[in-house]
C-alpha cells in the first residue's frame, strides 16, 4: 500500500504540473489557483495516509534500536 500511495502522489504531481502549465499559457489564473488548492489538499490527504502506513515500520525499527 505504501508503494501505491507514492505512485498516486507522483501521478498527482505530474498531472498538476501539466494542467497548471497549460492553464497558465491560456491566462486562466483563477482556475490555476483552484486546481493548485485542490491538488494540495489531495496531496495532504495522500501524505497523511502514507505516514499512517509507515508508522508501524518506524516504531518497529525504533524498538529494535532501543532494545538490542
Amino acid at each position: 500500500m505504501i508503494i501505491v500511495y507514492i505512485v498516486l502522489l507522483l501521478i498527482l504531481v505530474y498531472v498538476n504540473y501539466r494542467l497548471v502549465n497549460r492553464l497558465l499559457s491560456e491566462n486562466r489564473i483563477y482556475v490555476v489557483r483552484l486546481i493548485a488548492t485542490i491538488t494540495t489538499v489531495i496531496s495532504f490527504i495522500i501524505v497523511y495516509a502514507l505516514i499512517r502506513e509507515l508508522m508501524p515500520f518506524v516504531v518497529r525499527a525504533m524498538d529494535l534500536m532501543y532494545h538490542q
